[in-house]
């Protein structure tokens, strides 16, 4: 009983483990994804010659992450309440008797 009990809380730390990689991950990708999107669309080509950001390149950014951010949120919303899988196959609806 105590070599089972110590496999699963080896079990569940290596589930916990893979999670929290997993979600670091997502944000890892939502925030490349953003900064690919945002920055060409509002840094001027000579942002390296410039130590800040103009207040207009900042207020680009500030609403073009809102609007991207926003908008991975609504859809996964969406998804959420579509009950699609990662897969993108529908999830199988349970089965009422």
């Amino acid at each position: 009983s105590n070599s089972f009990c110590t496999l699963l809380v080896c079990v569940r730390a290596f589930a916990m483990q893979h999670d929290q990689k997993q979600e670091a991950y997502r944000v890892e990708a939502q925030l490349t994804g953003m900064l690919d999107k945002c920055f060409p669309q509002c840094v001027k080509a000579d942002f390296q010659s410039a130590k800040e950001l103009t207040s207009d390149e900042a207020l680009c950014i500030d609403l073009c992450s809102w609007k991207y951010f926003s908008t991975h949120k609504a859809i996964g919303s969406a998804l959420a309440r579509s009950q699609v899988s990662p897969t993108g196959e529908p999830e199988p609806k349970p089965v009422r008797r």
